[in-house]
């Protein structure tokens, strides 16, 4: 299941769906994933993976990340690496 990204926490920017909504996972030079909002140029964690859709949708997840939501992060990436380690 593909994660929906949550809208900018700084400037509001909708993810639609849609390939021009603003926001995007884009990968840095040392291939470390992230979110990025075009509007306002805010980027979020840098989550580096062997496995490209793991660093996305953890990139995605530590995006969707608010304050006071540290606990359910944890519990996210957790879940997300048993269910990995079950597919290999």
């Amino acid at each position: 299941m593909e994660t929906k990204l949550k809208s900018c926490p700084f400037c509001g920017q909708k993810d639609d769906g849609s390939t021009d909504s603003g926001l995007f996972v884009i990968q840095d030079k040392n291939g470390a994933r992230f979110v990025y909002c075009e509007v306002c140029e805010a980027k979020g964690p840098r989550i580096k993976c062997d496995d490209v859709m793991e660093a996305i949708e953890k990139a995605k997840a530590a995006w969707n990340m608010r304050a006071g939501d540290g606990h359910m992060y944890r519990a996210r990436c957790a879940l997300f690496d048993q269910i990995t380690r079950r597919k290999k």
